[in-house]
């Protein structure tokens, strides 16, 4: 089974002890590792994947805690380059009426001066995919290594992931984020979108007439999600559904998104799919129904990497519903 690559932001989340409150009404944080990047490769290494992250951390106390964390769920670190020049971004989060806040510690973060030139061909060796996200394109030489990463993937037939995963707040000019989001989605073959993102992009649209119109010449698969109210898969072939699991309960929403993802990409790598147009609605609903249930697991636990399930419990859950 081929790898997963990623490349973008790394950073230590700092989730809240107490919840229903804004930030800055928090009593205790503790500390998570984080960046959606590395949350999808450890999706798919706990589920048995092999992966790789191609990044920049700070040489400080977080940016060794990352890659500590990350060797020790086996996700290769030998992308990660260390800089003395910028700081390990922190992000302090807040949960008040599902509503989350953030705060990021960061102008300058490490992971934004990841260069062009750290990116080797060798890296793609053994590739399934590709994943990337919204954050780290803001400015910096890492817009550039993304770029480059993406051209290296299409010319060796690696397929390209793109989780938008938006953050305006970190941005401060929607503008901007919104020609990020339109200059490199039509490079991606996979795009997953959240509900509140397609609101942000396409305001007063429906996402069952407007997402089948962004499937192109590259992008061939769009995964939906809508929290509790499940996800839905977009191909040329047509739209699948699938519900949410409501009945476990709810600790702590952080990466579940990108367990949703990171579960979703490792079925189809297993699966050796290696042409989405062919993937069949029959296909896709049970592979939306495993990462739906793969997230709501992770709702149980706080933090990201380490409350994602493995293959077998998620089967195992699986099989009680059924």
């Amino acid at each position: 089974m081929k790898k997963l690559l990623a490349i973008g932001e790394a950073l230590v989340d700092f989730i809240p002890q107490n919840t229903n409150c804004s930030l800055k009404d928090i009593k205790s944080f503790m500390p998570k590792v984080g960046g959606a990047p590395l949350n999808v490769l450890g999706a798919y290494a706990k589920l048995g994947g092999k992966t790789k992250l191609l990044t920049m951390v700070g040489k400080d106390a977080y940016g060794a805690k990352i890659i500590e964390y990350l060797e020790h769920y086996g996700i290769d670190t030998s992308g990660i380059r260390q800089t003395a020049k910028q700081t390990t971004p922190l992000a302090f989060v807040s949960y008040n009426n599902n509503e989350r806040e953030f705060f990021f510690t960061a102008e300058n973060p490490a992971y934004s001066k990841y260069q062009s030139k750290y990116i080797k061909e060798s890296d793609f060796i053994d590739t399934y995919a590709i994943h990337f996200c919204s954050v780290a394109l803001k400015n910096g030489p890492m817009l550039k290594a993304t770029q480059k990463a993406l051209n290296i993937a299409k010319d060796n037939n690696v397929f390209i992931s793109f989780d938008l995963n938006l953050r305006p707040q970190m941005y401060n000019d929607d503008k901007l984020l919104k020609n990020r989001v339109f200059t490199f989605l039509p490079q991606c073959n996979i795009l997953k979108i959240s509900d509140d993102e397609f609101s942000f992009l396409f305001p007063q649209e429906d996402p069952i007439e407007t997402l089948p119109k962004l499937l192109g010449e590259n992008l061939k698969l769009i995964l939906y999600t809508a929290g509790s109210d499940g996800s839905m898969a977009v191909t040329k072939s047509g739209i699948v559904e699938a519900n949410s699991f409501k009945a476990l309960k709810i600790q702590d929403t952080t990466g579940a998104g990108d367990g949703f993802i990171g579960s979703f990409l490792y079925q189809i790598a297993k699966d050796d799919i290696n042409d989405l147009t062919n993937i069949s609605l029959i296909e896709l609903e049970k592979y939306l129904k495993f990462s739906n249930m793969f997230s709501a697991i992770s709702l149980t636990k706080k933090g990201a990497i380490n409350s994602y399930p493995s293959y077998k419990t998620v089967i195992e859950h699986l099989s009680k519903y059924n």
